[in-house]
Protein backbone atom coordinates (compact mmCIF):
# COMPACT_ATOMS: atom_id res chain seq x y z
CA UNK A 1 0.00 0.00 0.00
CA UNK A 2 1.27 3.46 -1.26
CA UNK A 3 1.86 6.62 1.79
CA UNK A 4 -1.31 8.69 2.09
CA UNK A 5 -1.84 11.88 1.49
CA UNK A 6 -4.47 14.30 3.17
CA UNK A 7 -7.11 15.06 1.17
CA UNK A 8 -10.49 17.63 1.46
CA UNK A 9 -13.65 16.13 -0.79
CA UNK A 10 -11.67 13.73 -2.57
CA UNK A 11 -8.73 16.32 -3.71
CA UNK A 12 -4.83 16.61 -2.69
CA UNK A 13 -4.07 19.05 -0.03
CA UNK A 14 -0.09 18.05 0.54
CA UNK A 15 2.24 19.85 -0.81
CA UNK A 16 5.19 17.83 -3.10
CA UNK A 17 8.69 18.62 -1.96
CA UNK A 18 8.76 20.45 -5.90
CA UNK A 19 5.65 22.25 -4.99
CA UNK A 20 6.61 23.50 -1.51
CA UNK A 21 9.88 24.76 -3.63
CA UNK A 22 7.71 26.91 -5.83
CA UNK A 23 5.70 28.56 -3.18
CA UNK A 24 8.98 29.51 -1.31
CA UNK A 25 10.43 30.71 -4.41
CA UNK A 26 8.31 33.56 -5.10
CA UNK A 27 7.72 34.54 -1.03
CA UNK A 28 9.87 37.71 -1.97
CA UNK A 29 7.61 38.57 -4.64
CA UNK A 30 4.22 38.03 -2.64
CA UNK A 31 5.40 40.54 0.36
CA UNK A 32 6.37 42.66 -2.00
CA UNK A 33 2.87 42.42 -3.36
CA UNK A 34 1.39 42.98 -0.25
CA UNK A 35 3.51 46.21 1.19
CA UNK A 36 2.34 48.06 -2.12
CA UNK A 37 -1.39 46.90 -2.15
CA UNK A 38 -1.35 48.27 1.90
CA UNK A 39 0.05 51.24 0.93
CA UNK A 40 -2.32 52.06 -1.80
CA UNK A 41 -5.33 50.79 0.38
CA UNK A 42 -4.85 52.98 3.19
CA UNK A 43 -2.30 55.74 1.27
CA UNK A 44 -0.08 57.48 3.90
CA UNK A 45 0.58 60.21 5.39
CA UNK A 46 3.35 63.15 4.38
CA UNK A 47 5.16 61.91 7.53
CA UNK A 48 5.59 58.34 6.55
CA UNK A 49 3.10 57.00 8.98
CA UNK A 50 -0.56 55.78 7.58
CA UNK A 51 -3.24 58.72 8.22
CA UNK A 52 -6.83 56.80 9.00
CA UNK A 53 -8.27 60.20 10.21
CA UNK A 54 -7.94 61.96 7.22
CA UNK A 55 -7.12 65.55 8.66
CA UNK A 56 -3.51 66.40 10.10
CA UNK A 57 -2.86 65.33 13.97
CA UNK A 58 -2.56 68.85 16.28
CA UNK A 59 0.29 70.54 16.96
CA UNK A 60 1.70 72.19 19.97
CA UNK A 61 2.90 75.72 20.26
CA UNK A 62 4.49 77.17 23.16
CA UNK A 63 2.31 79.42 24.98
CA UNK A 64 4.66 80.94 27.01
CA UNK A 65 8.29 83.05 25.86
CA UNK A 66 11.26 83.63 28.28
CA UNK A 67 13.11 85.94 27.22
CA UNK A 68 16.73 86.68 28.89
CA UNK A 69 17.29 90.66 29.11
CA UNK A 70 20.20 91.70 27.03
CA UNK A 71 19.98 87.83 24.66
CA UNK A 72 16.62 87.80 23.60
CA UNK A 73 15.69 91.43 24.44
CA UNK A 74 16.66 93.53 21.63
CA UNK A 75 16.15 97.09 20.33
CA UNK A 76 13.42 98.84 21.61
CA UNK A 77 11.27 100.66 18.66
CA UNK A 78 8.94 103.07 20.80
CA UNK A 79 7.21 103.14 23.96
CA UNK A 80 4.95 100.00 23.17
CA UNK A 81 6.98 97.48 20.54
CA UNK A 82 10.58 95.95 21.15
CA UNK A 83 12.54 93.18 18.89
CA UNK A 84 12.85 89.76 20.69
CA UNK A 85 14.37 86.58 19.48
CA UNK A 86 11.69 83.83 20.38
CA UNK A 87 13.74 80.70 21.32
CA UNK A 88 12.14 77.57 19.45
CA UNK A 89 11.06 79.21 16.51
CA UNK A 90 12.13 79.21 12.93
CA UNK A 91 14.99 82.05 12.70
CA UNK A 92 13.30 83.71 9.60
CA UNK A 93 10.65 83.82 11.76
CA UNK A 94 11.08 84.01 15.93
CA UNK A 95 15.12 86.31 15.18
CA UNK A 96 14.28 90.13 16.01
CA UNK A 97 10.66 89.82 15.91
CA UNK A 98 8.77 92.70 16.98
CA UNK A 99 6.49 92.67 19.99
CA UNK A 100 3.67 94.67 20.79
CA UNK A 101 2.60 95.30 24.35
CA UNK A 102 -0.99 94.71 24.69
CA UNK A 103 -2.75 97.46 25.98
CA UNK A 104 -0.48 100.36 25.78
CA UNK A 105 -0.03 102.84 22.92
CA UNK A 106 2.63 104.88 22.12
CA UNK A 107 3.37 107.15 19.26
CA UNK A 108 5.69 105.67 16.41
CA UNK A 109 9.28 107.18 16.54
CA UNK A 110 9.78 109.50 14.95
CA UNK A 111 6.17 110.55 15.61
CA UNK A 112 4.02 112.54 12.67
CA UNK A 113 4.06 115.96 14.49
CA UNK A 114 6.82 117.55 15.85
CA UNK A 115 5.08 118.21 18.93
CA UNK A 116 4.61 114.85 20.03
CA UNK A 117 8.53 114.20 19.70
CA UNK A 118 9.15 115.27 23.47
CA UNK A 119 6.31 112.58 24.71
CA UNK A 120 7.42 109.92 22.42
CA UNK A 121 11.43 110.28 23.48
CA UNK A 122 10.24 110.16 27.37
CA UNK A 123 8.00 106.52 26.51
CA UNK A 124 10.91 105.32 24.35
CA UNK A 125 13.13 105.99 26.90
CA UNK A 126 11.04 104.68 29.86
CA UNK A 127 10.04 101.10 28.38
CA UNK A 128 14.17 100.62 27.11
CA UNK A 129 15.16 101.43 30.73
CA UNK A 130 12.40 99.13 32.29
CA UNK A 131 13.99 96.16 29.92
CA UNK A 132 17.63 96.88 30.39
CA UNK A 133 17.11 96.60 34.21
CA UNK A 134 14.81 93.69 34.24
CA UNK A 135 15.93 90.62 35.19
CA UNK A 136 13.42 88.17 32.99
CA UNK A 137 11.02 89.11 30.75
CA UNK A 138 8.12 86.55 29.80
CA UNK A 139 5.46 87.05 26.91
CA UNK A 140 2.03 85.29 27.36
CA UNK A 141 -0.95 85.43 25.02
CA UNK A 142 0.74 85.46 21.44
CA UNK A 143 -0.98 86.96 18.58
CA UNK A 144 -0.21 87.90 15.27
CA UNK A 145 -0.47 91.60 14.58
CA UNK A 146 -3.51 92.38 12.63
CA UNK A 147 -2.17 95.75 10.07
CA UNK A 148 1.95 94.70 10.00
CA UNK A 149 4.11 91.74 11.00
CA UNK A 150 4.46 91.65 14.77
CA UNK A 151 3.70 90.08 17.60
CA UNK A 152 1.04 90.99 19.79
CA UNK A 153 1.70 89.68 23.52
CA UNK A 154 1.08 89.96 27.65
CA UNK A 155 4.69 91.20 28.35
CA UNK A 156 6.10 90.44 31.72
CA UNK A 157 8.54 91.70 33.50
CA UNK A 158 9.95 90.39 36.66
CA UNK A 159 6.20 88.89 37.30
CA UNK A 160 4.57 91.86 36.92
CA UNK A 161 2.38 92.92 33.69
CA UNK A 162 4.28 95.75 31.84
CA UNK A 163 1.48 97.66 30.89
CA UNK A 164 0.70 97.86 34.66
CA UNK A 165 3.71 99.15 35.02
CA UNK A 166 4.06 101.64 32.35
CA UNK A 167 -0.01 103.08 32.98
CA UNK A 168 1.04 103.20 36.88
CA UNK A 169 4.59 105.17 35.98
CA UNK A 170 6.34 103.79 39.72
CA UNK A 171 9.45 105.38 39.92
CA UNK A 172 12.31 104.03 37.95
CA UNK A 173 15.98 104.01 39.99
CA UNK A 174 18.62 105.95 37.46
CA UNK A 175 20.76 103.44 37.25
Amino acid sequence: MGEHRPTLQGVDVGLSRANLAGVTSRLPYLAFSVGVFTLLFFGCNSRGGLDFSGSEPPRFYAKRFYLMPGRDVGQVLNGNTFLANLHGVHPLFGENVPVRIRGVSAPMLPPANNSDLPATIVAWQRLRQILENAREVELRLLERGQDDFYVLADVYVDGDLLEKILRGRPSLSSD
